[in-house]
């Protein structure tokens, strides 16, 4: 966790699902966990993690519309 510290307040690629490409953003951490400033909104991330439990990158966690009749 602590080389995850030394990114927070830097430009990170940043994955985006829905896109399907990186994008470079700020990586902010609050006392929820890691996000990113998108469209005016905070948007979290989450942390992708190879086989042997290193970090490989942030990806946003895509927030899905509510469907409402």
């Amino acid at each position: 966790m602590n080389k995850l510290e030394k990114l927070i307040g830097t430009k990170q690629k940043v994955y985006y699902p829905w896109k399907q490409k990186f994008l470079h953003r700020v990586v902010h951490k609050d006392r929820e966990g890691y996000y990113v400033k998108y469209q005016g909104k905070k948007k979290r991330l989450r942390l992708a993690i190879n086989d042997f439990g290193e970090m490989v990158r942030f990806e946003v966690i895509h927030e899905g519309r509510d469907n409402h009749g």
